[in-house]
């Protein structure tokens, strides 16, 4: 594995005690503010009675706390429910490896190769967003990250555009069997799936769970 992945059984959607602890208390000085402001009504001095100005000051303040109080329970309900996303925040903007189509601008890219998949004898195919083949390269043997120029078989430089990879390989029982391969591309965004899981967006819009990525690295 290229780069250090987070442990997914470490993401939380709960509040922390000590974030949970800080609304308590600020909700705490809100009721006693409120109090301390209901006997201050009940006991002035009825020839010599709060100035207007004074009330009305009063109770700007009391409305501040209790806008304060309801957006710290906003703000922490809603990291409650984003705390898987905040765990890859810092993929944004770095490459990760996934079985994606990957934009080719001139610039090689990189694709990542299981050792166990050139064992015995295997072809590195690439293909175009129509699914047509446009180069094939022997790898039996090879592994890891390696180099896609973005030629095809006669050397000459092919289009930009979103390409496939995968590997053909020999099972080994008088057959054969293709597998995608990872490639690193540069990721976008990372958001909440339909069923809660996290995803990351990579350039061109494409998308997989967070647990199909296999490495990550810095940006190229």
């Amino acid at each position: 594995m290229t780069g250090d992945i987070p442990q997914f059984s470490t993401a939380t959607q709960t509040v922390s005690p000590a974030s949970a602890a800080k609304t308590s208390a600020l909700s705490g000085d809100f009721e006693t503010f409120l109090k301390m402001l209901t006997v201050q009504m009940r006991n002035q001095d009825p020839l010599n009675p709060i100035e207007s100005a004074d009330f009305a000051v009063q109770l700007a303040t009391f409305s501040g706390v209790e806008q304060q109080v309801r957006t710290n329970q906003l703000l922490q309900s809603g990291l409650g429910g984003s705390s898987l996303n905040a765990a890859y925040a810092d993929w944004i903007g770095r490459e990760a490896s996934a079985p994606v189509g990957a934009m080719f601008t001139g610039a090689p890219l990189t694709v990542v190769v299981d050792p166990e998949l050139t064992e015995g004898g295997a072809t590195l195919i690439a293909r175009n967003e129509a699914g047509a083949t446009v180069s094939e390269a022997p790898i039996s043997g090879q592994s890891g990250p390696m180099e896609w120029a973005g030629v095809d078989e006669n050397g000459m430089p092919l289009p930009d555009g979103r390409y496939r990879f995968s590997i053909l390989r020999d099972t080994g029982s008088g057959g054969f069997e293709e597998v995608p391969l990872p490639v690193f591309v540069p990721v976008t965004e990372v958001r909440f799936g339909a069923d809660g899981s996290t995803e990351i967006v990579f350039t061109g819009g494409a998308s997989v769970p967070a647990e199909d990525v296999i490495g990550l690295r810095a940006a190229r």
